[in-house]
């Protein structure tokens, strides 16, 4: 949802915490954490502390979806069975197993 319409998404979640929606706030905020800006800024300031160790950076690809590809079938499964009851009463659904994408 934050790659398809950050707007959107970020209003609704500044709805949800109780914050200013202001619309140019929105808009700079979906602005600012572009994946490319943050990628920018990571190489800029030399990493960020919330880098795990042992990874090259923080922002790997910005690609929806890359989860399915660098997890094994055992951690997908795993996620899968921690997060599906909190996940479908945000109203996600998962249509097959753990590696099919969830639809909203």
């Amino acid at each position: 949802d934050l790659l398809l319409a950050p707007e959107r998404e970020f209003q609704r979640l500044a709805t949800f915490l109780e914050l200013s929606a202001d619309s140019s706030l929105i808009a700079a905020a979906a602005v600012n954490t572009r994946f490319e800006k943050l990628r920018a800024k990571e190489n800029d300031e030399g990493g960020f502390q919330e880098r795990p160790p042992g990874c090259e950076r923080f922002f790997r690809s910005g690609r929806s979806g890359e989860g399915r590809e660098q997890l094994s079938a055992e951690q997908l499964a795993r996620l899968h069975t921690a997060f599906a009851p909190t996940l479908a009463a945000h109203g996600y659904t998962n249509h097959r197993s753990p590696s099919t994408p969830l639809a909203r």
